[in-house]
């Protein structure tokens, strides 16, 4: 029952541990960047893309390519923007709103790099494969990834039915930025630790977003959810806060308060 996914979600994103989640990446991602310049991480980091790029393997480079034109700075704000309107015509607004919010670690990545300055990958030390332009840290492919696909992924899993959709298609979404992540480096784009900044200011971002848009979820949601043995039908002001069912085919996509 999608109610009850809101519920859980609710107190998984509202609670303490969610904004000490948020707020640890954020230390992360900072604590690399103030050791971006030690010999030591730039040993780890050369050691690990070595390894990665020790054995060619012409699927796997396919692969690697389409995953990091998934995290495209301008391929994320152009699916998030589609996806945003197909929300807003789906009349969820909310939904719409909180792809829109994770699209903000778009620019903050770009600031974020001008700060830190880092160079990108040499090809004298490694193989370069896509040409790159700009400064290496954060990864901004890893980071508007773990945003945008986040957000979308913590909307299927809330809102679609049925199963048989909703878990295959949240597993994908989630996977898409773990493969970001890793093309990068498996690419010379980046370095690891770019790629777990990138991580980890993503998560930054989208914690708040998601606990901003379950925020609108009221107190009788929860109550009724909670309830053992409450019929499955949600009346009165539950039914207002979520929304009527849209069916489309086989999917029923449960909307978020607006």
């Amino acid at each position: 029952m999608a109610s009850r996914r809101l519920v859980r979600a609710k107190r998984i994103f509202e609670g303490r541990h969610a904004l000490g989640v948020a707020v640890g990446a954020c230390g992360v991602a900072f604590g690399l960047g103030a050791l971006i310049r030690y010999s030591f991480l730039q040993a780890v980091d050369l050691s690990v893309t070595r390894l990665l790029q020790r054995e060619e393997w012409p699927p796997l480079d396919t692969a690697m390519v389409g995953f990091t034109n998934a995290g495209d700075p301008i391929v994320v704000p152009v699916l998030g923007g589609v996806a945003a309107l197909a929300l807003q015509q789906m009349a969820l607004p909310r939904a719409a709103r909180l792809v829109l919010m994770s699209l903000g670690s778009v620019p903050a990545n770009i600031v974020m790099k001008n700060f830190w300055d880092r160079a990108r990958p040499d090809r004298k030390l490694v193989n370069v494969a896509v040409e790159t332009a700009g400064t290496s840290f954060p990864s901004g492919h890893t980071m508007g990834a773990t945003a945008l696909y986040g957000s979308l992924a913590a909307l299927a899993w809330i809102h679609m039915d049925p199963r048989t959709i909703r878990l295959p298609l949240t597993l994908i979404l989630v996977a898409i930025p773990i493969g970001v992540g890793i093309s990068r480096v498996y690419l010379g784009a980046h370095w690891l630790s770019d790629v777990v900044a990138g991580y980890a200011l993503g998560l930054f971002v989208l914690v708040p977003v998601v606990r901003h848009y379950l925020k609108g979820i009221p107190a009788e949601v929860e109550k009724e959810a909670a309830t053992k043995g409450a019929p499955h039908e949600t009346t009165g002001e539950v039914a207002a806060a979520l929304g009527p069912t849209i069916t489309n085919g086989p999917l029923a996509l449960n909307p978020s308060p607006s």
